[in-house]
């Protein structure tokens, strides 16, 4: 019984404990920044080993080497001209930030970024969604 108390209530405590408490904005400005000047390099320091893109309703699992790829190429035919963060959310080790994003021939995007933040304080990005606006 006592392991089942410590490994149920306990460990939860001390694990969301040990989570850096980080400001929502604070976490993605940085990002928001990076996809302002459609830098597929800088944003891609930001995703973990392996990222989720649901890019207009096609969901993949891609490694950390090839989402850069894919950013690169969404770079290359949309460019971003602006961005604005909407809403940001989440727990101290998960968050979320829903942007939206005008591209060059003023299309309208929904992004929503879902990052994990690590024991260091360091926010790596797990999912990527992308959705046309009507």
């Amino acid at each position: 019984m006592k392991t089942f108390f410590l490994l149920f209530f306990i460990f939860p405590v001390i694990a969301t404990a040990e989570t850096p408490q980080i400001p929502c904005e604070n976490l993605f400005d940085p990002i928001i920044k990076v996809l302002k000047n459609n830098s597929a390099e800088a944003f891609s320091n930001y995703f973990a080993d392996a990222v989720e893109f649901d890019i207009f309703g096609e969901n993949k699992i891609y490694s950390k080497l090839q989402a850069e790829q894919v950013v690169k190429t969404f770079f290359t035919r949309k460019s971003i001209k602006q961005i604005i963060m909407k809403h940001c959310s989440g727990k101290d080790y998960l968050k979320y930030a829903v942007a939206e994003i005008t591209d060059t021939e003023d299309l309208l995007y929904r992004a929503t970024i879902f990052v994990r933040i690590e024991s260091d304080g360091n926010a790596v990005i797990q999912e990527v969604r992308l959705e046309k606006e009507e």
